[in-house]
């Protein structure tokens, strides 16, 4: 990861970071990069000198073409947001003024895919309307269970393979190592405790899982930029507090995918979103047609959509 700034005088202007991922260069056949963590004020000039170095730059190291924002990657918040600027983001949400599109179109890109969240803000009563309160957690060899702190590293192999597995056609995708897992659920609690990940055992295997994530934005608000140990342990003390969730991930192995695996996924999913107030998704494909009926399930609308 390579980052650039842009000053005028002895302000910076713009800003922005290149990610070159050489193991998706090899699976995906392709020179390109991600550029990502995207900032800028509203001025062409700023972000023309930015792109000239950037280009200058993807060049000198065989990159074709660049895509993004990634921020840094397909697993973290990308995308910029094309619509809703007045609504706050959530958690893993990102945020950009309306102006960031006009800017990156000048400096020559253009969209390559639209993505889209989805939100219930009526969560409780809608799910109560449509669910009652009786949901099949086992059948046959099947069983539900939540992820398992005294067994942390084997749980956290589990999650890793089945998103592996799951995703492994997805757009853009490259298989998560373990290292890079283990790196990235260091702090995986302060966002989502245990009780939130839920296991779908098949004859006490897992093959399917469910992540749920706080929104702790609200909390990280009053922050104001900089880390302060007592608001840090005040955000730990309020999160039973925190009454809107996110869809983080789903994922099921693929044998399973149209078995009743996906049907007690759902039920478990359900069962967690009953603890809310509001619901929301991460992006989402459009042309995902079987996540998208399951969000609808669970009366989730259309939110926000963002650009690469």
């Amino acid at each position: 990861m390579k980052l650039f700034i842009t000053y005028r005088g002895n302000s910076a202007v713009s800003r922005c970071a290149v990610i070159i991922d050489r193991m998706h260069q090899q699976k995906h056949r392709t020179r390109s990069a991600f550029f990502g963590f995207f900032e800028s004020v509203n001025s062409d000039a700023a972000v023309k000198a930015l792109f000239e170095k950037i280009e200058n730059y993807c060049r000198r190291n065989d990159i074709e073409f660049m895509e993004g924002p990634f921020n840094p990657n397909l697993y973290s918040e990308l995308g910029l947001l094309a619509d809703n600027f007045d609504s706050i983001p959530s958690y893993f949400q990102t945020y950009n003024p309306p102006y960031y599109i006009k800017l990156l179109e000048t400096a020559g890109f253009t969209t390559q895919l639209k993505v889209h969240t989805r939100s219930n803000k009526n969560l409780k009563s809608y799910l109560k309307q449509e669910y009652g309160d009786n949901l099949m957690t086992e059948a046959q060899d099947i069983k539900i269970r939540s992820f398992n702190l005294k067994k942390k590293e084997k749980d956290l192999d589990y999650l890793r393979d089945i998103y592996n597995a799951a995703f492994s056609e997805n757009w853009h995708f490259t298989p998560v190592s373990r290292e890079e897992y283990v790196f990235s659920a260091k702090y995986l609690g302060l966002v989502t405790p245990p009780e939130l990940i839920k296991f779908v055992e098949h004859r006490g295997r897992p093959v399917g899982v469910i992540q749920f994530a706080l929104d702790i934005n609200p909390y990280l608000q009053t922050f104001k930029g900089k880390f302060n140990p007592f608001k840090y342990l005040n955000l730990l003390r309020s999160r039973k507090k925190i009454k809107r969730a996110i869809i983080f991930a789903v994922g099921i192995k693929k044998e399973f995918q149209h078995s009743l695996v996906r049907k007690l996924l759902f039920n478990a999913t359900v069962l967690l979103a009953r603890n809310y107030d509001e619901l929301e998704t991460t992006w989402m494909y459009d042309d995902n047609i079987a996540a998208i009926k399951s969000a609808e399930s669970l009366g989730m609308l259309p939110d926000k959509h963002y650009l690469i």
